[in-house]
Parts: C-alpha cells; structure tokens; sequence
C-alpha cells in the first residue's frame, strides 16, 4: 500500500482550539498532549531509543525515562525511515525521518468520570509492503475512532525496508556481527510492551488489547500470532487484506543481503559486509533497497515468488516458522478471538490499464502463472476460472491474484482457526468505493487502475478510510451516506471486539454483530449484496462459501493444507 501525510495540517486545527492536558505515567515522567474536548491526543510518545549508528539492526532498546521527568506530547517527532522517506510517492511529504522513529500516538475519548473504569485498547500497525508507512499519515489519524467508539487507540512506527528487515550472516568477517533479521517485528513487541505497562495511565486497560491492521501491519499480526515472545502482549486481532505470501528463509535472505551490500559497495572482506553498511547514512541504504532483482531472491518453488522486497525471515527464534503454515497445521500460537477479511478487487490496485488490452493481459496471465506455478499452470488456472464463460484475460488476471494472495489465504487461515476452537469471524469487502472515498489508490501514480475509484471495484487499501472513520481530514476525499453507515459499522465491531475480550465465545459473537461466526460455510460481506425489493444495495449481508469453488483449487496449488 503507498501512503500519503496530509495529518499535520488536522493536527494543527487541533491546536489551534485546544488546551494541554498532563499524565502522570509511573517510571517515565510527565506527558503533556492535546485536549480537544470530544477526544484527545498525545503524539510521538518514544517506546524505543535510536537504532542509528551501532544500534542499526539490533534489538530496540526501551526508553527507561524522560529527560527531566517531563515530555511534550504536542509536537511532532519523526517516522522511520523508509521508501517513503525524502518525498511521498503519491504527493509532498511534510513528515521527517530518521533511525529515532520509535514512537507511538495515542488517542482517548475524554475522561468518563469514573477513575477507575479503563477502556479496552485497539493497537493499530500501518500498511505499506514493509517499505512505507508512518503514525502520521492522515488516513490512520484516530480522533473519530476514539471519540466514537470510548476506546483508546494507539498506533507505533516501526523500522522498515532493509532498516527493518535485512538478515544476513557477516559475509567476510567476524560472526558477531551476524544479522537475524525482524528487527520490524521487534520494533512492534517493544511498542505493545510499553502499552503493556503504560497504557492504563492513559484510561487503557491493558488487559483488553486489540491487535490490529491492514496490508503488512495484518502480515505482521499474523507473525505476531506465532511469535513466543508476542503472547499475552494482544488479546484479539483483526487482520484486514493480508498478503499470503511467504517470508525469508536463511539462504534467500543471504543472497538478499548480498545484493544490497553489493549496491553500497560492501564487500565480503576486512570487517564483512555488516560493519560496512552500519557506516552507511540511512539515505543510501534507502536509496538501494528498491532494486527489482532484490524479487528474484526470493522464490520458493512451493510458494511462488513474494513480490515484497522486504519481509520478516523464519528465523527459528522470533519467527519459528512459516507463520501460515504454523496456524493451518495446528502448531503452536497464540489463539485469541480473531477478525479476518480481504476486499473483492485488491490486486486491481496494481493492474495498469493498459491491461484491458486482450493480448497483452493474456501474456501477462501466463508469465505471472507459469512463474509463480510452473509450466503448463496458465491452462489450468484459466480452466477452473471459466474463461469460456466469457472472462476478460484482464478480469481473469486480477481475480485470479485477488484469490491466490489475499481471499483464499484469508479462507484457509480462518477455516484453521475455527477448527482449533477459535472465536472466528470472516468477512468480504464487497463495496465499491465511490469517488471520493478511496483517495489512497486515486493519488497512485501511473500505473493504477481507475476501477478502484470510480465505483467498479474495492481494491487493496481501498477500506482504510473506513477502519478510522478519518475520511473528513483528507482533502478531495468524501463518503457517501451509505458509505458513512458502513464506517461506522465496521469501527463498531472492532471496538466491540476488544471490548469483549475476556468474554465467552458467545459473548464475543454478540459483540462483533452482524459479522458471524465463521463455520467454513458463512461468512460476511460488508456492500455488495443489493435488496431485492428496493434494488438498494445493503450494508451487510451473509453469504455461503465465498469464492468456495476457486478457493478448494487454490488449496490444491499451493502447500499441503491438512484443513
């Protein structure tokens, strides 16, 4: 998901028609940030020290206290470091970055004059492919979240890119300076430690902590869930639009690192390559992590090939294994209450329009098939989608990798779920966005896809405005009233979730109504479905075995899944 900052102008609204407000957090010092009356916010509170110089690529390290006792929560610190760093890809940029970027916001509605009654919690992790992203992008600003549902919200930077996930054993030197990797991962269980033991005295109860986020912020969840050292940080989760795709292991991240360390020219001698790039100013490795042959490093002849070029490594430590196959195979993680779902279209969002040409998309079809699952695979995948029934080669490109990446993975990993006994609930985003309601893939650059916004499709990151209800803070985006309702649903059954947790399974499938428990039959499509009478489309609605058939083939294309 590209991003863009348009919150620092909404911050300074905030400002200019608000007072200071103090807390008092035992073992830190005094926090000063903003009271605006119906909500309020204390921005870019540190959780983690720097990670430039020697502490590039090592564990976070926690802020034990304030300097002087006090912190202004008023003022704007910096996101990490990033692709998106020295310009936005979609417009100007008006965040600074830096290796100090580990820092966190928090939004509360106002106090509800009762001391000692906390509120449940909703952590939000940022999207952006592991390259883009920071706490300030407008679209994740958390006011109307807090004010609307009586939940505190908090969302965390975390390193990103190579700054985030480069692992490597030291080629040509002393193994002490050997990279594991994951430092992002890090980065976010050092933050929900700090909510952990801070958060209540902001009126958060850290006893009822949502985990939450879309795109990479949903792969990391997803880590999260099998990490060991992530247990009993977050008690609920929703996953929105994971990308099913697998993550690093030892060899390819090697190979990975070896061809940044060439780009900056670190050589496997002297030192090795790791001491070299710690000299290195985070502009140049930034400005060498986007190289596209970093894509050919990573290939799996069972997984096909992960178009993100920097992703968290199964590292036998953090990450004891394939996270999917972890959960699918009933391995050990952290089975919590969870919410998961996709949007209908999400590939659309990166499918030029130049693929509307028949022969262009139908090469395009076979190149992608045959990488991904071998020769001869193009015939077979075209078969079960039905192109005789009179798909388009372009519809069938961005169905098919709709279904293999997101809907079908998020299927095989609630089926799962359910199966263990798990509080499950599976969704569909089925609506298509209005012009106006989707501006992060309007303000894409070439090529996007017009489909996303003019109301055809409901494309990847295309329901973020609805998971903040931040839509009014954003210039030229706006919601329908239906497309309103529907924020204000989907932010309720978040809130609802974390406000369960706790509860039985029953008490938790009250609480996220209308989503329904999933049982590997129903599930829950948000827009889509249209009132037979009135011809209206509604809400929600409940549907049976959601791209079933398509989905029962994918399982048989990808690793064996038992469930």
């Amino acid at each position: 998901m590209l991003r863009f900052h348009l919150g620092v102008l909404g911050l300074l609204a905030i400002r200019a028609a608000a007072t200071t407000v103090s807390v008092d957090v035992p073992g830190l010092g005094r926090v000063t940030g903003t009271d605006a009356g119906s909500y309020r916010v204390f921005l870019d509170i540190p959780f983690g020290l720097t990670t430039a110089g020697q502490y590039r690529w090592a564990p976070p390290r926690p802020v034990e206290s304030y300097k002087n006792g006090t912190l202004d929560a008023t003022v704007f610190r910096d996101g990490c470091a990033g692709a998106n760093t020295g310009g936005d890809p979609v417009g100007p940029d008006a965040q600074s970055y830096s290796e100090d970027c580990l820092n966190l916001r928090i939004w509360t509605p106002p106090p509800n004059g009762d001391v000692d009654a906390l509120r449940p919690v909703a952590v939000w992790l940022h999207g952006g492919g592991f390259m883009f992203g920071t706490t300030g992008d407008a679209m994740y600003d958390g006011r109307a979240y807090a004010r609307d549902q009586g939940v505190v919200l908090v969302s965390l930077n975390y390193r990103l890119g190579a700054l985030g996930f480069l692992a490597t054993p030291n080629q040509g030197g002393d193994a002490k300076y050997d990279l594991s990797g994951n430092y992002g991962l890090l980065d976010q269980q050092l933050g929900l430690r700090w909510v952990q033991k801070h958060i209540s005295a902001f009126g958060g109860d850290p006893n009822k902590v949502l985990l939450f986020g879309q795109s990479a912020g949903a792969m990391s969840i997803v880590c999260h869930l099998t990490a060991p050292a992530s247990r009993g940080l977050f008690h609920a989760a929703e996953i929105r639009s994971p990308v099913g795709l697998h993550y690093q292991d030892a060899v390819e991240a090697k190979a990975h690192a070896s061809t940044l360390a060439t780009a900056l020219g670190c050589f496997p001698l002297g030192e090795g390559i790791v001491p070299c790039l710690r000299k290195k100013s985070s502009a140049d490795i930034v400005s060498k992590q986007l190289a596209p042959e970093y894509i050919r490093h990573l290939t799996d002849p069972g997984h096909g090939i992960n178009w993100l070029e920097w992703v968290p490594t199964v590292d036998g430590a953090v990450l004891p294994g394939e996270p999917h196959d972890v959960i699918v195979n009933n391995g050990s993680w952290n089975r919590v209450p969870l919410i998961i779902g996709s949007m209908r279209n999400e590939t659309n969002a990166w499918l030029p329009t130049a693929l509307e040409n028949e022969s262009l998309a139908k090469l395009v079809f076979d190149s992608v098939m045959a990488i991904n699952w071998g020769k001869g695979s193009s015939d077979k995948v075209a078969a079960a989608y039905g192109h005789a029934k009179g798909l388009s080669w372009f519809e069938m490109v961005g169905l098919a990798s709709t279904d293999w990446l997101m809907s079908c993975y998020c299927r095989r990993l609630a089926r799962a779920a359910a199966k263990q006994g798990v509080p499950t609930f599976l969704y569909q985003f089925l609506h298509p966005n209005s012009n106006g309601a989707d501006p992060t893939n309007a303000m894409q650059p070439a090529p996007s896809h017009p489909a996303c916004v003019d109301g055809r499709a409901a494309c990847h990151a295309g329901d973020n405005m609805y998971t903040m209800g931040s839509v009014d803070l954003i210039p030229n985006a706006n919601f329908t009233i239906f497309e309103a309702n529907l924020s204000s649903l989907i932010m309720a059954t978040t809130s609802r979730l974390a406000g369960s947790i706790g509860g039985s399974p029953a008490t938790v499938a009250k609480a996220v109504l209308p989503l329904v428990p999933y049982d590997g039959v129903r599930s829950l499509a948000w827009g889509g479905g249209f009132d037979e009478e009135s011809g209206r489309e509604v809400l929600h609605s409940v549907v049976e075995t959601w791209r079933g058939d398509v989905c029962e083939f994918w399982d048989t294309m990808s690793p064996v899944f038992p469930v």
